[in-house]
């Protein structure tokens, strides 16, 4: 007995070559095509004689059909049953059958289906209404009947209470449905073949049998071992590799199995063998992957020599040029034989890394170390693809490619690292130094120790001997004190401090540093004006806050502003001496050290400093321990003038100045001084 499907060849009845040639010349190329047929219609076909027509009926007879079509896996009959049976669906579901009679049919559509043999609900359900006007005496509206009511007709579950679909003395018949049905709807076989091998394995297995058949059982066992469908496990194994670039795992492998095939250990065994065999690869370990010629392989199978010296020069890394030159080619085709082959190259296994180099920009010596394959992997896929421009950074996290890819992205990023404490930092002095300043510098130290603690560094990566390493101490401080990680100050001291982290809005707000003009001030004064700001920002003095604005306060936004001596600001053009002289008119007669401290409150700078620098031009003005001076007088009419102009509350000393400036421009300065 053979048994066949619809899906079927012609060519498995094994016809003799004029009935095979008569079939296929007129278009009929499978079992199922061959079924729809009556026998008047067989004979009356082009180049088939009866003789012919008699064989063909003779080997459909020594046949016998079972369905698979995508709903269901019925055999074609229910060996003459007239009781109702259950069936089993696809996905091993049982439902009750009903018979052709129950369907509500007119006599016509009833006879024809009883006179094919379809005496149940099972069998209509494998039959579209194109196969219904195959049946011999059926018409279109006798087909359109059925399809109809099969529409129309509930399937009812069998209840799990029910007994069990008993056992035929020769075989198990609902066993061998539901492994047929779970086989051949997974597994690319030949489900005739498939049948003739399940069968008498299936008689030899004592009754009752259990359903679903228990992993690692002796049945499922024995199944994995026939030889149809372990073939069929191998060709679906490699179809699910050949959509896999970075391969698949055994449990991925296994969830392709059908259900009663689900072991994982006689899943290894085979995939064992196939790896012996040469058409996979275990990969790390971990993954499966197709076994592919290597671009290498490829190019020595090139039958032109030509061919074969241009691709082996440039996956060795020759230019256009250099190939051109040896092989007495242009450059013009040169390129052209490399385009033309590679196009025509099947895949190979240097494709695996096609789309990580289409997606980052990996350029030969980072992705040799990375990823630790030959140069022509490189130059393959260089001729190949398009570099891409994502950072190699970004690879280490990807999710969507193997972990041997990220570990690969990790090499690549720490070839000139160090790695300290977990850590990996660049192997530049920037970094280090920024490293140093970021774990030591928290609180502030000075000049010399972050030296030491530099140098210290160094000796613990190994990199003391590395010129490139190495700082000079007066090129490296002025480095540090334009760094926008650290504050500088008074006495070459430093304190790490990120400045990229800060939003520093409120700080420009709140000193409206735009409101001074012509006037030096320190950075003391708004140091004490502004405590709970600095505390925010975490400033410590004034020497940092002169620091911290020298580094935001840019020339474009500021272009007035000039950093002079820390901690002095210069706003415009400015006077000291004017600046004294303002405050010494409002005050005179006064000391030198009450003067001093009016500086030191109008404009920030200490009084000790003041003493000692800013009033050496005033001694004239000094006696018997005083500042005398004399008040010119304001003419009557100016200082009518200005009370017209000043009408606000409060002025700065130079904001009045400017005013008086611009009303009298060919006035004596000295006539406007604080005490009018």
């Amino acid at each position: 007995m053979k048994y066949i499907t619809r899906s079927d060849s012609v060519a498995k009845l094994n016809l003799s070559t004029r009935s095979l040639h008569a079939l296929q010349r007129t278009g009929i190329a499978t079992i199922g095509e061959l079924l729809n047929l009556s026998l008047e219609e067989l004979l009356n076909l082009p180049y088939t004689g009866g003789k012919n027509a008699a064989e063909i009926a003779a080997a459909l007879k020594e046949c016998k059909l079972i369905e698979t079509e995508d709903r269901l896996c019925t055999f074609a009959s229910h060996e003459g049953e007239k009781t109702p049976l259950r069936f089993m669906d696809k996905r091993g579901n049982w439902y009750c059958d009903v018979p052709v009679e129950d369907l509500g049919l007119s006599k016509r559509p009833l006879h024809c289906l009883e006179n094919a043999g379809i005496l149940y609900l099972s069998k209509l359900l494998t039959l579209d209404e194109t196969a219904l006007l195959g049946l011999p005496g059926m018409g279109s509206k006798s087909a359109a009947e059925i399809s109809r009511a099969v529409k129309s007709t509930a399937l009812h579950p069998v209840q799990e209470s029910e007994e069990p679909l008993p056992l035929k003395s020769s075989e198990n018949t609902s066993t061998r449905q539901y492994i047929f049905q779970s086989i051949v709807h997974k597994l690319p076989l030949d489900a005739g073949q498939l049948y003739e091998e399940v069968t008498p394995l299936l008689a030899k297995q004592p009754a009752p049998l259990q359903l679903p058949i228990s992993p690692e059982s002796e049945l499922q066992k024995a199944l994995f071992q026939l030889p149809v469908v372990r073939s069929a496990i191998g060709a679906s194994i490699l179809e699910n590799l050949d959509r896999a670039p970075y391969g698949l795992a055994l449990a991925d492998l296994q969830t392709a199995l059908p259900e009663c095939l689900n072991s994982a250990s006689q899943l290894a065994d085979l995939l064992a063998d196939m790896e012996r065999e040469g058409s996979v690869v275990k990969q790390h370990g971990a993954t499966y992957e197709k076994s592919l010629p290597s671009v290498v392989d490829y190019v020595s199978s090139l039958a032109k020599e030509q061919d074969r010296t241009v691709l082996q020069r440039r996956l060795e890394g020759k230019t256009l040029g250099e190939i051109g030159e040896e092989c007495r080619l242009s450059r013009q085709r040169v390129q052209q034989i490399i385009a033309t082959r590679l196009k025509k190259a099947p895949k190979l296994s240097e494709d695996r890394y096609a789309a990580v180099f289409q997606t980052y920009n990996l350029h030969e010596a980072d992705f040799l170390l990375g990823f630790n394959v030959p140069k022509a992997t490189y130059h393959y896929l260089a001729n190949s693809y398009k570099r891409g421009e994502q950072p190699v950074s970004t690879l280490s996290t990807d999710p969507d490619v193997p972990a041997e890819f990220r570990r690969a992205a990790e090499r690549i990023l720490s070839k000139n690292c160090v790695v300290i404490d977990g850590e990996r930092i660049p192997c530049r002095r920037s970094e280090l130094g920024e490293y140093v300043l970021r774990t030591a510098g928290a609180g502030g130290m000075v000049f010399e120790e972050f030296v030491q603690r530099y140098q210290h560094l160094l000796e613990r990566v190994g990199q003391q001997n590395n010129p490139k390493l190495s700082i000079t101490e007066r090129g490296y401080a002025n480095h540090l004190a334009a760094s926008h990680h650290v504050l500088w100050k008074y006495g070459q001291k430093l304190r790490y401090y990120n400045i990229e982290s800060y939003d520093f809005t409120a700080l420009f707000e709140t000193l409206d540093l735009g409101q001074y003009h012509n006037a030096e001030y320190s950075t003391l004064k708004f140091f004490r004006a502004y405590p709970e700001l600095m505390r925010e920002y975490d400033i410590v003095d004034e020497y940092e806050l002169h620091n911290l604005l020298k580094k935001i306060c840019t020339p474009e936004a500021f272009p007035d502003m000039h950093f002079r001596r820390m901690p002095n600001i210069e706003f415009g053009k400015a006077d000291r001496d004017a600046q004294v002289r303002d405050i010494l008119l409002a005050m005179a007669p006064v000391t030198n050290v009450s003067l001093a401290e009016a500086y030191e409150r109008e404009y920030g700078v200490l009084s000790k400093t003041v003493l000692s620098n800013y009033l050496k031009n005033f001694d004239p003005y000094y006696h018997a321990g005083q500042y005398f001076i004399d008040v010119p007088a304001l003419p009557q009419m100016m200082a009518n003038r200005l009370q017209q102009l000043l009408t606000s509350e409060f002025y700065l000393l130079s904001d009045i100045r400017k005013i008086y400036e611009e009303e009298f421009p060919k006035a004596n300065p000295n006539l406007l001084n604080p005490s009018h």
